[in-house]
């Protein structure tokens, strides 16, 4: 009798999303020949063409490889048939999504100045074969090389510092796509106060019967981000800073006269003064 053609029950392919420059293999179910002959598995990029991969003779499933041009973002429909030598099989066919680019990656960093340390959330994102993780580092300059996988980035700043710190990062999808290094905004942690403000007239422990004293100082410097210098003052009768203060208030001057009393005031001195952000 003629020859009987090969049939097999389907095609697969070894992964579901490539990019350009990927090795696919493509692998028959249920692969057979009536008459034992050996068999081989073509495709191609349309019915009955095998301008993609011929594989080699032989009996059993059979597969044939070839390498991934594609540089969209499309599926591909993979064309395949087996050969005995003399006959074809019906085509069967399987898809796979060239993809091509890269996942995005967002930040929630801010410009503002925190009084606390901070965490920065960064948020990729991919259309194609999906992220596979996302790498981060932590730096002063915003030149470290991401090595660290998370999405939840702690920074820091040690107590009595006022830090700026930059959070690089970037992500790869499922077929390797890698996105660029992104820098976040300068993020500022201040936890460090002012200086102590010197330079108090009247000086401390001076003895007055003036009711209204105007108090000066020079102003403090503050080196952090914080945006000014708040100061306390607090005016206290006799030689220590006990009890409740006669008057006290809060300014960003750098001097301050009290209002004057009703009563007769016993003579006063002027405090150290305390302040904070």
């Amino acid at each position: 009798g003629g020859n009987n053609a090969p049939t097999m029950d389907a095609v697969s392919a070894n992964t579901t999303y490539a990019k350009n420059g990927d090795a696919i293999q493509i692998t028959t179910s249920g692969a057979y020949d009536a008459d034992g002959d050996s068999m081989r598995l073509e495709c191609g990029t349309s019915s009955g063409s095998n301008n993609l991969c011929v594989g080699s003779y032989g009996t059993g499933e059979r597969t044939c490889t070839f390498t991934s041009s594609w540089t969209d973002n499309v599926a591909h429909t993979i064309y395949c048939r087996l050969s005995d030598g003399e006959d074809n099989s019906s085509d069967k066919t399987t898809t796979v999504t060239a993809d091509n680019t890269p996942p995005s990656t967002t930040d929630n960093s801010d410009t503002s100045c925190h009084s606390s340390d901070v965490t920065v959330t960064l948020s990729p994102s991919d259309s194609g074969s999906g992220v596979a993780n996302t790498y981060y580092c932590v730096d002063t300059a915003g030149t470290c090389s991401p090595s660290t996988s998370g999405t939840s980035v702690p920074v820091t700043c040690s107590s009595g510092s006022y830090c700026t710190k930059y959070v690089n990062y970037y992500s790869t999808d499922n077929v390797g796509n890698s996105e660029s290094t992104k820098t976040s905004n300068q993020i500022k942690i201040d936890k460090q106060g002012p200086t102590k403000p010197t330079g108090l007239s009247p000086s401390n422990g001076t003895c007055t019967n003036d009711n209204t004293p105007t108090l000066s100082w020079n102003a403090a410097t503050d080196n952090g981000c914080a945006g000014g210098v708040k100061y306390h003052v607090a005016l206290y009768s006799g030689t220590t800073c006990s009890g409740s203060p006669i008057q006290q208030t809060d300014t960003t001057s750098t001097s301050w006269t009290p209002s004057s009393s009703s009563a007769c005031m016993p003579p006063v001195r002027p405090t150290a003064l305390t302040l904070w952000l």
